[in-house]
């Protein structure tokens, strides 16, 4: 059977041969590719304009693990015989996410609040702030803002490590230059 044969018949298109199968892998495996590229790029972009290069690996990484698992479970509801392995995909995908996020609630949330002070900036690296810790009111100079974590570098040497939510949930006063 020759390439031409394949091509007429329509084999090459109908995901239930082998040959269309094959085709809708490459198919497949060549979008997700673009699309993690283009996440990438898009990333590294924004990222240039904030300066946090741990925020814009933890995007990019992020995104190519979605756009990979979600063009391998789209690929399997695409060929008809592996459409019950799909389907026990997406729902252990459900599951699993569900699972993650209860174990993960406190990461998460350290997450989700780095966003958000990275989105809102009430302020960055080199600023003076008052903060209430377990030792009283501390003032310092914020040393490192990650994803999960504020640094704070005291006057006497000591660093506080302030968990984001905690910075997005409490007061911070932000004190002017000396």
């Amino acid at each position: 059977m020759s390439f031409l044969d394949v091509f007429v018949r329509g084999e090459f298109i109908n995901p239930a041969t082998l040959v269309g199968a094959a085709f809708y892998a490459f198919l497949f495996i060549l979008i997700a590719w673009f699309l993690a590229r283009m996440i990438r790029l898009g990333v590294r972009r924004v990222a240039s304009l904030l300066s946090d290069q741990a925020a814009s690996t933890l995007l990019i990484r992020l995104g190519q693990v979605v756009v990979y698992t979600l063009a391998v479970i789209l690929y399997f509801n695409a060929i008809p015989q592996l459409h019950s392995v799909g389907t026990a995909l997406l729902a252990s995908a459900g599951v699993a996410s569900i699972l993650f996020g209860l174990a993960a609630q406190t990461t998460l949330s350290n997450l989700v609040s780095g966003f958000a002070l990275l989105f809102y900036q009430p302020f960055e690296v080199g600023d003076r702030v008052q903060l209430s810790a377990p030792t009283g009111l501390e003032t310092g100079v914020i040393d490192e803002m990650t994803m999960g974590y504020i640094l704070v570098k005291t006057v006497d040497d000591r660093h506080i490590v302030v968990p984001n939510s905690v910075a997005a949930q409490q007061i911070v006063v932000k004190l002017r230059a000396a």
